[in-house]
């Protein structure tokens, strides 16, 4: 088998209708994604970096694609530049045969002479091993909560708010403002709570069990300028028309103090990390929204 691995332009028609096509054989989807999707999905407009698509292409054909997401973070009050591993596809012809490990080992190399701190993520079930044991990530796992929406209960799940934990030790923050701009790409209803500079973000969402239909606020991501504004960000969240409130969170998440009764997020799978040029930080405070997919 001889292939190339090729960046590619999503903007181009052709390339983003052959990794629609690739992307619906491959995970035998009923529909194709839309035109332009993969594009309004990946690039963040206020990144300092642009994102990578990488495709590996054998006598013209697109036989297997990756992209990492570009998009900034703070550690130390310092910027730092990011990559999301998303959008992992081989054909079924192809499958079994090193052409994912390939793509990935190439955008290592790409994105370490870019200066890229770290890729991160959140793969499947079929690929985990193959990061963690053939491509060296480490991984985290996440925690979920889930606080019904009723008075006199919800206080229960607030935590220490003079916690000294949520401040210690060197911690990775994403600029929550530019995956919500990423977010609305896609035109996505994405709801946004900002009090003094804290910030707060996500979208609602229903869920159906024991044949009732239930609303719940999916809380995508956090960021608490000053602990004061803790609480007033709350009471707006829950202000909003939902039966609870659910998150998901990376373990290392020092907002994680901000709350009680964290359990294992079941069907979750770990945060990935490997670091290119930054030593492993202390905390990351990532929350689920951050994927792609939320």
């Amino acid at each position: 088998m001889s292939y190339e691995i090729v960046s590619v332009d999503l903007k181009d028609d052709k390339i983003d209708e052959e990794l629609r096509s690739l992307l619906r054989k491959a995970f035998n989807m009923e529909e194709p994604l839309k035109k332009g999707h993969l594009y309004l999905n990946t690039f963040a407009k206020r990144s300092r970096e642009q994102t990578l698509f990488l495709a590996a292409v054998e006598n013209k054909k697109i036989i297997g694609c990756n992209g990492f997401l570009a998009s900034d973070f703070e550690i130390n009050k310092k910027t730092i530049s990011c990559y999301q591993v998303c959008w992992s596809a081989t054909h079924p012809d192809y499958q079994g045969k090193g052409v994912f490990v390939n793509m990935q080992k190439e955008a290592q190399k790409i994105l370490r002479n870019r200066g890229a701190a770290f890729i991160y993520g959140i793969s499947n079930d079929n690929s985990m091993p193959i990061f963690i044991n053939k491509l060296g990530f480490s991984e985290i796992p996440c925690l979920m909560l889930q606080i019904p929406n009723i008075r006199y209960i919800r206080n229960f799940f607030i935590g220490n708010l003079n916690s000294n934990k949520v401040r210690e030790g060197t911690v990775v923050k994403a600029d929550e403002k530019q995956i919500v701009d990423l977010k609305k790409n896609l035109n996505k209803d994405i709801i946004e709570i900002e009090i003094n500079k804290s910030y707060a973000w996500g979208k609602l969402e229903t869920k159906e069990k024991f044949g009732i239909s239930m609303n719940y606020f999916y809380l995508g991501g956090l960021e608490v300028e000053a602990l004061e504004d803790f609480p007033l960000l709350m009471s707006e969240v829950f202000d909003l028309p939902c039966k609870y409130i659910q998150i998901v969170t990376c373990q290392s998440n020092l907002n994680n103090e901000l709350f009680n009764f964290w359990r294992n997020a079941k069907g979750v799978n770990p945060f990935i990390f490997k670091y290119l040029n930054i030593d492993k930080p202390d905390n990351f405070n990532f929350m689920y929204g951050l994927i792609d997919v939320f």
